[in-house]
Protein backbone atom coordinates (compact mmCIF):
# COMPACT_ATOMS: atom_id res chain seq x y z
CA UNK A 1 0.00 0.00 0.00
CA UNK A 2 1.87 2.59 -1.27
CA UNK A 3 0.44 5.56 -1.87
CA UNK A 4 0.41 9.50 -1.49
CA UNK A 5 -2.93 8.90 0.61
CA UNK A 6 -0.59 7.07 3.10
CA UNK A 7 1.95 10.40 3.24
CA UNK A 8 -1.11 12.73 3.66
CA UNK A 9 -2.85 10.69 6.65
CA UNK A 10 -2.18 12.05 10.08
CA UNK A 11 -1.68 8.38 11.53
CA UNK A 12 1.61 7.94 9.35
CA UNK A 13 2.51 11.41 10.03
CA UNK A 14 2.32 12.42 13.74
CA UNK A 15 5.77 11.61 15.48
CA UNK A 16 5.15 8.69 18.51
CA UNK A 17 6.65 8.02 21.47
CA UNK A 18 7.17 4.64 23.85
CA UNK A 19 8.09 4.89 26.99
CA UNK A 20 9.83 5.65 29.76
CA UNK A 21 11.41 2.32 29.48
CA UNK A 22 13.45 1.78 32.75
CA UNK A 23 16.73 -0.27 32.37
CA UNK A 24 17.80 -2.89 34.32
CA UNK A 25 21.65 -2.14 36.12
CA UNK A 26 23.77 -5.07 34.76
CA UNK A 27 26.93 -5.07 31.88
CA UNK A 28 26.00 -5.59 28.55
CA UNK A 29 22.39 -6.16 29.42
CA UNK A 30 19.23 -6.06 27.18
CA UNK A 31 16.12 -4.13 28.73
CA UNK A 32 12.58 -4.01 27.80
CA UNK A 33 12.24 -6.04 24.01
CA UNK A 34 9.39 -5.80 22.45
CA UNK A 35 8.23 -5.22 18.56
CA UNK A 36 5.24 -3.29 17.16
CA UNK A 37 3.00 -4.65 14.24
CA UNK A 38 3.75 -1.95 12.10
CA UNK A 39 6.95 -0.74 9.67
CA UNK A 40 8.08 2.19 11.42
CA UNK A 41 10.99 5.08 11.39
CA UNK A 42 12.92 5.59 14.13
CA UNK A 43 13.82 9.24 15.30
CA UNK A 44 14.88 10.54 18.21
CA UNK A 45 15.99 8.73 21.48
CA UNK A 46 16.58 10.26 24.67
CA UNK A 47 17.80 8.45 27.96
CA UNK A 48 17.16 10.22 31.78
CA UNK A 49 19.86 9.15 34.15
CA UNK A 50 18.20 7.17 37.30
CA UNK A 51 20.63 5.89 39.02
CA UNK A 52 24.47 7.05 37.83
CA UNK A 53 26.56 4.78 36.40
CA UNK A 54 30.40 3.67 38.01
CA UNK A 55 31.83 4.03 34.33
CA UNK A 56 34.07 7.00 33.93
CA UNK A 57 34.39 5.90 30.22
CA UNK A 58 31.86 5.25 27.53
CA UNK A 59 30.72 2.08 29.48
CA UNK A 60 27.82 3.88 30.96
CA UNK A 61 26.04 4.32 27.26
CA UNK A 62 22.36 2.94 26.54
CA UNK A 63 22.05 1.82 22.43
CA UNK A 64 18.51 0.35 20.14
CA UNK A 65 19.13 -2.92 18.58
CA UNK A 66 16.59 -3.87 15.85
CA UNK A 67 16.83 -8.05 16.19
CA UNK A 68 20.42 -8.68 17.35
CA UNK A 69 22.00 -4.89 14.83
CA UNK A 70 22.69 -1.94 16.94
CA UNK A 71 21.00 0.45 15.30
CA UNK A 72 23.56 3.40 14.02
CA UNK A 73 24.24 6.19 16.18
CA UNK A 74 21.51 4.97 18.51
CA UNK A 75 24.16 4.64 21.47
CA UNK A 76 23.89 7.42 24.29
CA UNK A 77 26.74 7.99 26.11
CA UNK A 78 25.75 8.29 30.03
CA UNK A 79 29.36 8.37 31.71
CA UNK A 80 29.42 11.66 32.65
CA UNK A 81 25.79 12.57 33.42
CA UNK A 82 24.25 12.34 37.11
CA UNK A 83 20.51 11.08 38.25
CA UNK A 84 18.04 13.54 36.47
CA UNK A 85 20.62 14.55 33.51
CA UNK A 86 19.56 13.65 29.70
CA UNK A 87 21.73 12.38 26.78
CA UNK A 88 19.79 12.10 23.32
CA UNK A 89 20.64 11.17 19.64
CA UNK A 90 20.49 12.93 16.38
CA UNK A 91 17.20 11.78 14.11
CA UNK A 92 18.08 7.84 14.13
CA UNK A 93 16.02 8.07 10.39
CA UNK A 94 16.24 4.36 10.42
CA UNK A 95 13.34 1.68 9.13
CA UNK A 96 12.15 -1.25 11.55
CA UNK A 97 9.79 -3.66 9.74
CA UNK A 98 6.95 -5.00 11.26
CA UNK A 99 7.46 -7.53 13.75
CA UNK A 100 11.33 -7.20 13.97
CA UNK A 101 12.43 -7.29 18.37
CA UNK A 102 13.55 -3.94 19.04
CA UNK A 103 15.73 -3.77 22.28
CA UNK A 104 17.73 -1.41 24.23
CA UNK A 105 21.02 -2.36 25.27
CA UNK A 106 23.61 -1.34 28.16
CA UNK A 107 26.95 -1.04 28.05
CA UNK A 108 29.92 -2.50 30.03
CA UNK A 109 29.02 -0.22 32.91
CA UNK A 110 27.34 -2.61 35.74
CA UNK A 111 25.29 0.00 37.86
CA UNK A 112 23.90 2.59 35.74
CA UNK A 113 20.16 3.01 34.72
CA UNK A 114 18.42 5.50 32.97
CA UNK A 115 14.83 6.08 31.19
CA UNK A 116 14.90 5.93 27.49
CA UNK A 117 12.33 7.60 25.52
CA UNK A 118 12.17 6.15 21.71
CA UNK A 119 10.19 8.27 19.00
CA UNK A 120 8.82 7.10 15.80
CA UNK A 121 6.04 6.58 13.18
CA UNK A 122 4.51 4.60 10.81
CA UNK A 123 6.32 4.05 7.55
CA UNK A 124 3.99 5.66 5.16
CA UNK A 125 6.17 4.71 2.33
CA UNK A 126 5.15 0.71 3.26
CA UNK A 127 1.99 0.49 4.80
CA UNK A 128 2.85 -3.03 6.44
CA UNK A 129 0.63 -3.81 9.70
CA UNK A 130 0.48 -7.46 11.04
CA UNK A 131 -3.01 -7.07 12.83
CA UNK A 132 -5.94 -9.10 12.54
CA UNK A 133 -8.19 -7.19 10.67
Amino acid sequence: MSNQANYDDANYRVRRVIGPIKTTAGANGTSASFNLPWDVNLHQVTATVVTAGTSATTGNQVFILNGTASVASSSIALNTLTAGQTGTTGDLATKIPAGNLISIKNGTDATGVADVMIEFNIAPDTGTWLGGE
